[in-house]
């Protein structure tokens, strides 16, 4: 049996995971725990290129502070080969060889990185942190949503939602 992988998103109630420009400024910092306790859940942390960069160029210190103590591997998938992470992480190719890191991976990236694990039938859950703010335009997590059938649903103290789902 292979690696069980899991994609997180945090995203708004309509479903955006950023707005047109780009911007995650809808995304409380509170949530960042809920994401922390996920990693530490798993052997590996796969973030995609663009997340990776924008985590390192507008998170909090405090925040890439509690990501980098994480024991968990932190794999970034960029096929840019001249692309060389911060120390303590790991390039990876692709999907592939993003999962033979670990048994138990966690991804969280946007519509490209999520569209080629789903292509790949390489993700078994999906967690998704819903904020409860409409954004109304942006970036959804796939660009062709993937039919998903809701194993549970929580509403957290913050007034999020935290959901688990499977393929349909």
């Amino acid at each position: 049996m292979g690696p069980v992988v899991t994609s997180y998103n945090v995203i708004s109630e309509d479903g955006y995971i950023t707005d047109r420009n780009r911007d995650e400024s809808f995304i409380p910092d509170a949530t960042w725990g809920e994401f922390i306790k996920l990693i530490k859940d798993n052997d590996v942390v796969v973030l995609g290129r663009k997340s990776y960069d924008e985590m390192y160029k507008g998170y909090s210190p405090q925040l890439i502070k509690e990501f980098e103590e994480t024991k968990t591997k932190k794999v970034i998938v960029s096929r840019d080969l001249s692309f060389e992470p911060k120390s303590g992480h790991v390039k990876a190719a692709s999907p592939e060889e993003a999962i033979s890191h670990g048994s138990k991976i966690l991804i969280s990236g946007g519509p490209s990185l999520n569209s080629a694990f789903l292509a790949a039938g390489l993700i078994d859950h999906f967690i998704r942190l819903i904020i409860p703010v409409n954004i109304g335009d942006g970036l959804k997590p796939f660009p062709q949503e993937p039919k998903l059938v809701v194993e549970s649903s929580q509403r957290l103290k913050d007034g999020t939602t935290l959901e688990t789902y499977s393929l349909s």
